[in-house]
């Protein structure tokens, strides 16, 4: 053979093979070790025992004598660790700091894990994890990890990912990308702006209006306005100078553009807002065609949806004031004031409650199915809530069922069922009172009953311009103080035979003042008279 320096050498008379098969042997590793741009088989330095290794470079794995099954490549790779098992190092002094039994860990790159003498990491990247504790983390990258030093179960892709010193749990993914507490998930930088997965927009972000969108791309021009949001298709995707909105479901706030202070959660919630503001609406088709306008709020399916002008309304409940054009009213309950189109300022509460009027200002009705007018449902298109039936106005209803069909103006109806048997023409103007469960609710109610007051349970009024105190089980009637009663004269009162028998009065003209004489006036008699039915008399 020849040497190194190509002089000749004598041979010893064994066999190239023989020689292989003295620096092979069946189950060690081989070494590659550099020496001065030679190269040489042979063990590393501190061999004994290992099996099914591979080491390439000069000190590449030097102290791992009784290591099995890894791979170290690279100047110094690995160099210091002992019985280090199943690892994976390449690169120019990848662990090179390394001591001990390093198990099971992938470290490629100049530098990678550069300190590292635990178990179970991943280290791709020059200077990828370079440091010497913490539990098992995967780092891809240049630098990524870099400034780690305790934290564990880190995964950090992209270059200088950062997870922080002492953080765990985090996964950090991005150039430059930094996690800034344990269980964290980072996501790019703030020189990412828009997330697309799927084939779809998945985010975006616009990082100097604080705008979020989720589920979709948003303004295709960036807002003026800050802190809008939209999650789901289209969802406050044309929204210019106004801020503070948030749409939730698609297409919730869409044509939303230059007022704000909006929240509209639900598939097409507030969709045709353009220029809503201090609104909030929840649920499907929430106040979909509330245009313009300022204070409303719509909870419910289709709650308050056909109202062009939020008018500050209020709807909370499934189709609550569904149709209604009018400003101020407050609808609560399931289908109340559904189909009610017109009127301002009313308050309607409770199941069906107003259900099917068509107008109405300033009325309250509170209680279930107060105030609808449940035979006029047959006429209602129920495709676009129009053929309500006309109504009058300042109705209150408070109970179950109060003034149900009742379609006159000007009526106080308190009471289960009260007011039941008035219908009157639409918005005729009736100034009745009706006090109590039931009154107001009989047969013998006079359905157009004007300027009367029925109060006690069942009770009820014949005629116009009629107080009734009391039903007919009431045996005794109490009224403390002075009871002081209308004086007229005689011409001016009603016909005995109207008034009825036992009814009384007070004159101030009788011609006489003996008792049951019958009454003529032109005195000066001041005398109370009482009707026996067909002359009223002295008495």
């Amino acid at each position: 053979m020849k040497s190194n320096n190509g002089k000749s050498q004598q041979s010893d008379g064994s066999s190239p093979s023989s020689e292989l098969d003295q620096t092979t042997t069946d189950d060690k590793q081989q070494s590659l070790g550099t020496q001065k741009e030679e190269v040489e088989f042979n063990s590393s330095e501190a061999v004994s025992s290992g099996v099914r290794n591979v080491y390439l470079g000069n000190n590449a794995g030097r102290d791992n004598s009784t290591g099995n099954d890894n791979v170290m490549i690279g100047e110094s790779a690995a160099y210091r660790v002992q019985g280090a098992d199943n690892n994976v190092i390449i690169g120019s002094e990848a662990m090179i700091l390394a001591t001990g039994d390093c198990d099971s860990n992938i470290a490629i790159g100049r530098s990678a894990a550069y300190a590292y003498s635990g178990d179970e990491i991943v280290a791709i990247g020059a200077y990828a994890l370079s440091r010497s504790t913490g539990g098992p983390c995967t780092a891809i990258g240049t630098n990524a990890g870099g400034n780690t030093t305790t934290g564990s179960r880190q995964t950090l892709v992209g270059f200088n990912a950062l997870g922080g010193a002492e953080n765990n749990d985090v996964v950090v993914i991005g150039h430059n990308a930094l996690a800034s507490q344990s269980g964290q998930v980072a996501l790019g930088t703030g020189q990412q702006t828009h997330i697309k997965a799927l084939g779809t927009d998945l985010a975006r972000w616009h990082a100097s209006s604080f705008g979020f969108w989720l589920g979709n791309y948003g303004p295709t021009v960036p807002p003026t306005g800050q802190r809008n949001m939209g999650i789901g298709l289209k969802a406050c995707n044309s929204v210019t100078s106004g801020g503070s909105n948030i749409g939730i479901g698609e297409s919730a706030l869409e044509l939303q553009q230059t007022e704000s202070s909006n929240i509209a959660i639900g598939v097409v919630s507030a969709q045709m807002g353009v220029d809503l503001s201090d609104c909030t609406y929840v649920g499907t088709r929430a106040g979909r065609y509330n245009a313009t306008g300022v204070g409303a709020t719509a909870v419910g399916f289709r709650s308050l949806e056909q109202g062009v002008n939020a008018g500050n309304n209020t709807g909370l409940g499934d189709s609550a004031g569904w149709v209604c054009q009018g400003a101020g009213n407050i609808f609560a309950g399931y289908v109340s004031g559904e189909y009610k189109r017109d009127g301002d300022e009313c308050i309607v509460v409770g199941r069906a409650a107003g259900r099917n009027r068509l107008n109405g200002s300033h009325c309250v009705f509170v209680g279930g199915s107060a105030g609808s007018i449940s035979s006029g449902f047959p006429q209602i298109n129920q495709a676009d809530g129009t053929g309500g039936t006309p109504a009058g106005n300042r109705v209150i209803g408070i109970g179950y069922r109060a003034v149900e069909e009742f379609l006159g103006s000007d009526v106080v109806a308190i009471g289960h069922e009260a007011g039941r048997s008035l219908v009157a023409v639409s918005d005729e103007v009736l100034g009745s009172i009706f006090i109590g469960n039931r009154s107001g609710n009989n047969a013998l109610q006079k359905t157009d009953a004007s300027n009367s007051i029925a109060i006690g349970h069942e009770t009820y009024s014949t005629r116009d311009d009629q107080v009734v105190l009391g039903n007919e089980e009431v045996q005794e009637t109490v009224l403390r103080g002075v009871v002081k009663s209308t004086v007229f004269v005689v011409a001016n009162l009603p016909s005995a035979v109207t008034a009825g028998l036992g009814a009384r009065a007070f004159v101030s003209d009788a011609e006489t003042t003996v008792f049951n004489a019958a009454l003529l006036g032109g005195g000066v008699g001041k005398v109370p008279v009482f009707s026996d039915g067909t002359v009223w008399r002295v008495g």
